[in-house]
């Protein structure tokens, strides 16, 4: 009986993917023809049995061809009619044996749907099984680790399955005092907080054959009372479009206490990419840390630029848990400096920033005395002020 088969191809390791950069594992892949040999074994069966009624009717005169003969030609000799009846025997036969192969292939395509495709159904759940365990046993053939299955299922989930990875991530820090105006508004006390303002563009790309809707999030944490209602995102572009400011209030889902969260979903077409622009301000203390942390693969690495206006914080610097180790590109003691990880950046990776004010610092005397800058100075990383933006 014709049944759907199983076809496997061998299990390799590409370990210089040159389009995604990411290791390439060919597992075994299930095959065979899903509906073809039921249709014919259903039509062949049909054809079988009306061919055999079409054949057997009283219109075709086979059955009735001999009886007739003899019975018009009473004088012929016995064996004559019994040549007839023969004849009478063998159509019988003939159609007999038509409806009992329909029936039989009716009763094959049954077979077929309803208990084949159950057996089927089971050997996919142990063909499965077994492409896990594969994975487990080329990690273990490839680079000799007995990892747990679960800890290669996860890493598995969570950069080599993923359909949506980040180009690049350039990000800007910039530090400012805080004016008596905005403490007052605040209801904070004098000069113990800092604005922050975070820069972040960065481009998606859609890695997966198929479009891929996609939630875009954005996540700052904030403080209560004033401080929380004048922190937030302050400007957001999605493919090239600026969003109005109803559009980014919208955006704002109100169950994350501590934090202000923002979601947008858009659908990233097969191949194609997102770019993505947001700019936030929180309020911090004059020595403390901002953690930047992300849940997507970063090809290409990151940018991290640092601008400090206050003239009482004197020492900043980050800190990057990534896994490609970051480099310091310039830097100007207490008023700038420009980071860059040239490497991948994986999920859960993350950046400290911190800063710390004259008081806090426990080097300060050491420290040399820092120019205040003015608003001729020049520097070479993108000011955090909003700008009419055409795409990153």
């Amino acid at each position: 009986m014709p049944s759907d088969t199983f076809t496997e191809t061998t299990v390799s390791v590409d370990l210089d993917n040159k389009k995604s950069g990411f290791p390439r594992i060919h597992l075994p892949k299930i095959g065979g023809p899903p509906f073809g040999w039921n249709l014919l074994l259903l039509f062949g069966g049909m054809f079988a049995i009306v061919g055999a009624v079409a054949l057997e009717h009283p219109l075709m005169g086979l059955l009735d061809s001999a009886k007739s003969y003899a019975a018009t030609d009473p004088a012929q000799p016995s064996s004559f009619v019994a040549r007839y009846q023969s004849s009478v025997l063998s159509w019988k036969t003939f159609i007999g044996i038509l409806k009992e192969v329909g029936f039989a292939l009716i009763i094959a395509w049954a077979v077929s749907v309803f208990i084949e495709q159950r057996s089927r159904a089971r050997e996919h759940k142990t063909h499965e099984a077994q492409r896990r365990q594969m994975a487990n046993d080329v990690v273990h053939a490839v680079f000799g680790l007995l990892h747990k299955p679960a800890y290669v299922r996860k890493v598995v989930e969570t950069n080599l399955q993923t359909k949506v990875v980040r180009k690049h991530y350039d990000a800007t820090y910039r530090l400012e005092a805080l004016t008596p105006e905005e403490e007052a508004e605040l209801e904070v006390e004098p000069g113990r907080f800092v604005k922050l303002t975070q820069r972040s563009t960065y481009t998606f790309l859609n890695v997966s054959p198929g479009p891929v809707k996609h939630k875009i999030v954005y996540s700052i944490a904030v403080r209560g009372g004033k401080i929380a209602e004048a922190a937030g995102l302050k400007f957001a572009s999605l493919d090239k479009q600026e969003l109005k400011p109803h559009q980014i209030t919208k955006a704002l889902n109100p169950n994350d206490e501590g934090w202000k969260v923002y979601e947008w979903e858009k659908t990233i077409p097969a191949d194609g990419e997102l770019p993505v622009v947001m700019q936030a301000v929180s309020y911090k203390e004059l020595s403390d840390t901002e953690v930047w942390g992300s849940y997507h693969p970063t090809y290409h690495g990151m940018k991290l630029s640092v601008i400090n206006l206050v003239p009482h914080i004197v020492k900043f610097g980050l800190r990057a848990l990534t896994a490609t180790p970051k480099e310091l590109i310039h830097e100007t003691p207490g008023e700038e400096a420009q980071w860059e990880i040239s490497g991948p950046v994986l999920p859960n990776d993350s950046v400290t920033f911190w800063w710390r004010s004259i008081e806090d610092d426990g080097r300060a005397s050491s420290t040399p005395k820092r120019r205040r800058r003015t608003d001729t100075s020049t520097s070479t990383v993108e000011p955090a002020t909003p700008a009419p933006i055409k795409g990153p």
